[in-house]
């Protein structure tokens, strides 16, 4: 696979198109444990042993870069050591006049070490790192450079340059502190290329989203179509504003911002919001593929490397785009909705879209408080049709007083929520029906944003079909 072909992850970051936000699931932060806090009269003696215990440090070499990375830093202080993995990028020198944090050697080297060859290295706008990795630098006037093309190496060096104690971000008059991201850097002194080392191809189909990341690229052949399986969405915050957008070369399916079919993800967006593999997803228009409206769990069939993508403008990257020739939509196997909670379930022990997930299309009964009264502020954007738009819902809350999850109430269906604030079950679904004729417009410049986009948005809504009293809440009488 020629060196050009390699593509650099690439975050999928929601401030690419302003407007467009989500809440992340969230996730519980570490505890104390009781028996943690407990005082006593005397504090009890700490052994000189443990008090000036020396961290647990690998005793092999070469290490890999997670071995390297989970190791106490202090186990490598004030010397070199040798690590082995997969490398991509170049280690040559970065032009002083482009980059902001100085010494530019240490901190813009495009080099990086992986624990394993990784098809995300050539996958254009894939989400965060798929294995672990260890930026590389060399020291200026250093002769040597990493292979045209990923190789596995040998590289010896350190972390900790002396140098790292000058970083300095010039982006604010010189008064940006870059030290402790400089003296994470791994200034090599030594390395060597390691023949004819090659992971193992996976032999199992349909392949995960992760082992096929972390696979060798060589395993998987340009217009050789490998069948994998995992969520398909829409991530929101990307919703491809169609006002001002420039037109793309030919051919646009391959060309154009916005994959047609989403991305595909280990898990939806809503459980790792920022931070997820992702697989842009395109298919030729010939194809006829239809594409699901809301998260959804899929096997895809395709390929890198599709020969339309001889065609493409080189800046594009075609060939490194997953082309899909067939989907399929599958029941959601248990392990893949380890992030559901049980149910019934108190609201504010629920996110919304974490819920639209787990229950698409399927009735349940959520618990809370409820408030009559819309508690969104300036709305960011306008959706028809308007008994779906969230500017004019009232919400089920944890408590009084608090934000809450949107209620929609589909005309016609006899639902009346009342006036009066009081606690509720209310019994209803998301994954409505109508989410699949939502369309919205930007507030702020009056735009459409994609179709696609915007019936992913209102499927998450929660489209009530009974309400009742909660009478069991602890705080009732």
């Amino acid at each position: 696979m020629s060196g050009h072909r390699r593509a650099t992850l690439i975050l999928v970051i929601a401030a690419i198109v302003g407007g467009c936000t989500l809440v992340p699931a969230s996730t519980p932060g570490p505890s104390t444990s009781p028996a943690s806090l407990t005082a006593s009269a005397e504090p009890s003696p700490t052994p000189a042993a443990e008090a000036s215990a020396a961290p647990r440090c690998p005793t092999s070499s070469p290490l890999v870069p997670s071995a390297f990375l989970e190791a106490d830093p202090a186990c490598f202080a004030g010397h070199d050591v040798v690590l082995t993995g997969w490398a991509a990028g170049s280690l040559a020198p970065a032009d002083e006049g482009a980059v902001t944090v100085k010494p530019a050697w240490l901190w813009a080297a495009t080099a990086s070490l992986y624990d394993r060859p990784s098809m995300a290295q050539r996958l254009a706008t894939s989400g965060a790192a798929a294995v672990a990795s260890v930026r590389l630098a060399v020291q200026p006037g250093t002769a040597f450079d990493l292979p045209a093309t990923p190789a596995w190496v040998e590289v010896s060096g350190h972390r900790d340059d002396p140098a790292a104690l000058t970083c300095i971000d010039a982006t604010d008059g010189g008064t940006i502190n870059a030290i402790d991201e400089c003296r994470a850097i791994f200034v090599v002194t030594g390395i060597h290329a390691v023949a004819g080392t090659r992971a193992p191809c996976p032999t199992t189909s349909p392949l995960s989203v992760m082992a096929y990341l972390r696979s060798d690229p060589a395993c998987f052949p340009d217009g050789v179509d490998v069948t994998l399986v995992g969520w398909q969405d829409v991530i929101d915050g990307l919703c491809g504003c169609v006002g001002g957008q420039p037109a793309q070369p030919a051919p646009t399916w391959l060309t154009g911002i916005y994959p047609q079919g989403g991305w595909l993800m280990p898990d939806p967006t809503v459980v790792h919001w920022n931070s997820e593999p992702a697989i842009p997803l395109r298919a030729r228009p010939s194809v006829g593929l239809a594409w699901p409206k809301a998260p959804a769990w899929v096997q895809v069939t395709g390929h890198l490397g599709d020969p339309d993508a001889a065609a493409c403008p080189a800046e594009y990257g075609c060939a490194s785009l997953f082309v899909v020739t067939s989907l399929s939509v599958l029941p959601v196997p248990s392990r893949a909705l380890w992030f559901c909670p049980a149910i019934p379930v108190p609201v504010d022990a629920l996110a919304p879209d974490v819920a639209a997930v787990c229950w698409h299309g399927r009735s349940i009964t959520i618990l809370g408080w409820y408030d009559p009264h819309p508690q969104l502020g300036e709305p960011t954007f306008v959706f028809t049709p308007t008994w779906l738009d969230p500017a004019f819902a009232p919400t089920l809350d944890g408590q009084p007083d608090a934000a809450g999850m949107g209620l929609f109430v589909k005309p016609g269906s006899g639902v009346d929520l009342g006036t009066l604030a009081r606690w509720v079950a209310v019994t209803g679904h998301f994954g409505d029906p109508a989410a699949a004729t939502c369309r919205a417009t930007n507030t702020s410049d009056g735009s459409l944003v994609t179709d696609d986009w915007a019936q992913r948005d209102c499927s998450l809504r929660f489209v009530v079909t009974s309400i009742g009293e909660y009478l069991d809440h602890p705080t009732l009488p």
